[in-house]
């Protein structure tokens, strides 16, 4: 694990119990300075063995579970939502609808709503995923689509918490 201090790179002990993920996404969480990591434990044979969520308190990992269980989001993206302090997922391999996964008081949350982005997050890319302080808004961009679409996206949407609207 490395820090950066806003000048500079520097190498950070890793902490006890560093658990072995595919990774999803990664927030940092503020208000109880923590990084929260969401990924997927791998085995030789494959990949998808289920969404976890870890938390690093800076000594040591401890996983946490809580709530709906949000779809396999490999190759998904994930951000910390600064207005509500949630961890919010999206994208990867969910089907053809867009779901929304948020992380927030110790559980999941799982939302479908419409309209919604293509469902997009592959090999061949992955949605970026960031908080906009200006607009207030969770903002995705760009992906491959997935569940044999190969398209590639160059659109932009924004995420209320309740609602997404194209932006371009």
């Amino acid at each position: 694990m490395w820090t950066w201090d806003g000048t500079q790179w520097a190498p950070k002990a890793v902490p006890a119990g560093t658990p072995a993920l595919s990774q999803v996404g990664m927030a940092y969480r503020k208000a109880d300075d923590t990084l929260v990591v969401v990924g997927e434990r791998t085995q030789a044979t494959t990949i998808f063995m289920g969404l976890q969520t870890w938390v690093d308190d800076g000594e040591s990992w401890r996983q946490l579970t809580g709530g709906d269980t949000p779809c396999d989001h490999h190759y998904g993206g994930a951000a910390q939502d600064l207005s509500t302090d949630a961890v919010v997922v999206i994208g990867g391999q969910c089907g053809s609808t867009t779901e929304v996964a948020t992380w927030q008081s110790g559980a999941w949350r799982v939302m479908s709503p419409t309209p919604a982005p293509d469902s997009r997050g592959q090999e061949a890319g992955r949605p970026a995923l960031t908080y906009d302080p200006d607009r207030h808004l969770m903002l995705v961009f760009g992906g491959v689509g997935n569940m044999g679409n190969a398209t590639p996206y160059s659109d932009l949407w924004g995420w209320n918490g309740s609602a997404w609207t194209r932006l371009s």
